[in-house]
């Protein structure tokens, strides 16, 4: 249908779209007595309503193009600042043939065979407007998922299908059930609880199976989490974090109207990023001691607690390491921002962009060493009293080194 025929019509669809505006918000809140399953209901309910409330606005479309020529280029003051970009108008070809010429001020500079990413906004009164949206760098991606799949597959062998699994079904539960569902208003610590739970069990139980050590994995990292869970929910609330301390988050509050509980979504944020690291140290705790035990059955909790922790606190080192290299050098435009500012670093920790960072990684950093000794524990519990069987394998781990 033409836009001429909209815009007669736009009576009978203003009619239209707040009915449909109507029943969606009704069905949301008819959803939300059934639970945390809802969200998975959301989703299939909301593509078929969304599209009658946005009949009205402004259609936008992203389409994939390639440089074809440089039209023009001049240098440009940036307004307010002393700086200068360079500006290029630039000519690009769609997969239909069709030339879009759009202007770019971002460095590197394009040049003809660049693959770009064009958004084409055409507004109700039929204006059409170009605006450059990114590199199209999908393919690159693909090539580096599929080299990172076909190394991953090679250094596992077999059990690399069940990590691989756990890892998409991980990551399926976050995108589909958890963002849907903190979206559509679900407290976001709480729901962010229990799709952990999953995660974990999926994590620990396809990587590794329905073993003991796996069992004795998924209770010690669920203890550690909880704890941190609360540790990380004190120190939010007395420091009186907003959640607001990256320009995501304050795009995020302003997108849905202020309704989102910004310092949950904090929260749920250290949950996620810490559920990985200690789901490696788990197991490896719980893989030690079943080692020992196989190795000397005559140890009892004693000799399998002290010698698993020898192991452990080698572990902990390491880790921590890697949890603060990965959080300075993700926050690395941040570290060189702050080295410009002739503010007191005690005053620039206190921001709250980097203050949360900091939250994250102690946060994250304490329930790793909380995780080591309650696995060892609840390990050398299970394992001082039961003889271990040699039949049954027992997963090797790259940090696993036996002191003795």
């Amino acid at each position: 249908m033409t836009l001429r025929f909209f815009l007669r019509s736009f009576g009978h669809i203003q009619i239209f779209a707040g009915a449909a505006v109507w029943l969606r918000l009704s069905l949301i809140q008819k959803m939300k007595k059934f639970g945390v399953v809802t969200p998975i209901l959301y989703l299939c309910v909301t593509p078929f309503f969304a599209s009658a409330a946005e009949l009205q606005t402004d259609r936008q479309e992203l389409i994939r193009a390639e440089v074809v020529r440089v039209v023009h280029e001049k240098q440009v003051n940036v307004p307010g600042t002393e700086l200068q970009v360079l500006l290029q108008t630039l000519d690009a070809r769609t997969r239909t043939g069709e030339i879009l010429t759009f202007e770019y001020d971002l460095s590197p500079k394009l040049s003809a065979g660049n693959s770009v990413i064009i958004k084409r906004t055409t507004t109700i009164e039929g204006d059409v407007y170009l605006t450059y949206q990114d590199r199209d760098r999908r393919g690159v991606l693909s090539v580096l998922a599929l080299a990172f799949v076909a190394l991953f597959v090679l250094m596992l062998g077999k059990r690399s299908w069940r990590t691989l699994l756990s890892l998409v079904l991980s990551l399926c539960a976050i995108f589909f059930i958890l963002v849907p569902a903190i979206l559509a208003g679900y407290p976001p610590t709480f729901l962010t609880i229990v799709v952990a739970g999953g995660v974990l069990a999926l994590i620990i139980f396809l990587s590794h199976g329905l073993s003991s050590h796996g069992a004795i994995a998924f209770s010690g990292t669920f203890i550690a989490v909880g704890i941190s869970i609360a540790l990380a929910s004190l120190v939010v609330a007395l420091a009186g974090f907003t959640g607001t301390g990256s320009d995501a988050a304050v795009y995020l509050n302003v997108s849905t109207r202020g309704t989102l509980d910004l310092p949950g979504v904090l929260l749920a944020s250290i949950i996620i990023g810490m559920l990985g690291v200690l789901d490696d140290v788990a197991i490896t705790q719980a893989a030690i001691v079943e080692e020992l035990k196989a190795a000397n059955p005559a140890y009892r909790f004693t000799e399998l607690y002290r010698s698993a922790m020898r192991v452990g606190r080698d572990h902990i080192g390491a880790l921590t390491n890697t949890l603060v290299f990965a959080y300075v050098g993700a926050a690395f435009p941040l570290v060189l921002l702050m080295s410009l500012m002739d503010t007191p670093l005690t005053y620039l920790v206190n921001q709250e962009m980097v203050a949360d960072e900091i939250v994250r990684l102690l946060v994250g950093s304490m329930g790793l060493m909380l995780a080591v000794p309650i696995t060892t524990v609840i390990a050398a519990y299970w394992w001082h009293s039961r003889a271990v069987n040699m039949k049954e394998s027992i997963p090797t781990h790259a940090h696993t080194h036996i002191h003795e």
